[in-house]
């Protein structure tokens, strides 16, 4: 094994033990505090072709959050809904299920009703966090991309074909010029701007903020897509969530020496 690190010499020792074909070498990464920190490092090494393991540290079953998926789509959406829950159930926010079982436990009596409550109660002592796993979370939604390629290359191996040989998708409609056929690293700027535009106005849903698992992938890559955007989302509110928080600890404090007026009431 061999470790990635953000300095240049440490990268520099992995990428040349990796680079010796006679000496297999794979490199191990999970939890990822260091807020995306080797992400950088862990792209330049699989841009090597060089093997990269990446564990996911949470308890979570891809296979057993997915079980009922029967398209790619679901997978996403699927895998996607398991992450907001986990970072609500970091950040001790209420979520519909939370709210339900609290409900439910008012309205019971006796002993069921106060081991639920205390059950309950445990969960609210504990301090609100966030989750800087990123290079599990990165594993989980890779995990999730597989899963849901998986099921896509199934469903279009198994599609009828139509008369013309070809099979039916999401994208029936012909391009109705060559620049669909371009990456837009080889467009002209006129012609990458008109692309975006069809592809924006393709992908449109209808909402002021279009869910990232919204739309039905038509190819691999943007399944690819979709999954880095649920990585990115996820991460990137992490990180509001953090600042957020950190802002409101910041003025509850203030608050409180504000109004202090001797060391007493600092108590």
């Amino acid at each position: 094994g061999v470790s990635l690190s953000p300095e240049t010499p440490g990268n520099f020792v992995s990428n040349f033990i990796s680079s010796l074909k006679q000496v297999p070498a794979v490199a191990v990464q999970t939890y990822g505090s260091d807020k995306m920190g080797v992400v950088p490092m862990m792209a330049e090494h699989v841009s090597r072709s060089c093997s990269l393991l990446l564990l996911d540290s949470r308890d979570r079953d891809i296979d057993d959050i997915c079980k009922n998926a029967k398209s790619a789509n679901q997978v996403l959406r699927d895998a996607k809904q398991a992450l907001d829950e986990f970072a609500r159930n970091l950040h001790l926010e209420e979520s519909p299920e939370i709210k339900g079982e609290k409900e439910a436990a008012d309205k019971k009596s006796g002993s069921e009703a106060d081991e639920e409550s205390k059950a309950l109660g445990e969960r609210e002592k504990r301090q609100p966090v966030s989750d800087w796993y990123t290079t599990s979370l990165l594993a989980f939604v890779k995990m999730a991309v597989d899963k849901a390629t998986r099921l896509h290359e199934a469903g279009s191996h198994s599609a009828a074909p139509c008369q013309d040989g070809k099979s039916k998708g999401r994208h029936e409609d012909k391009p109705d010029d060559e620049s669909n056929k371009k990456t837009q690293s080889g467009m002209w700027l006129h012609e990458a701007i008109t692309d975006l535009n069809k592809k924006k106005s393709h992908h449109e849903v209808g909402e002021e903020h279009a869910d990232v698992v919204s739309v039905v992938p038509a190819n691999v890559n943007e399944i690819l897509e979709m999954g880095a955007n649920i990585f990115m989302e996820y991460a990137g509110n992490e990180v509001e969530w953090e600042a957020r928080s950190r802002h409101s600890r910041f003025q509850q404090a203030y608050s409180r020496l504000e109004s202090a007026k001797d060391p007493a009431s600092f108590a």
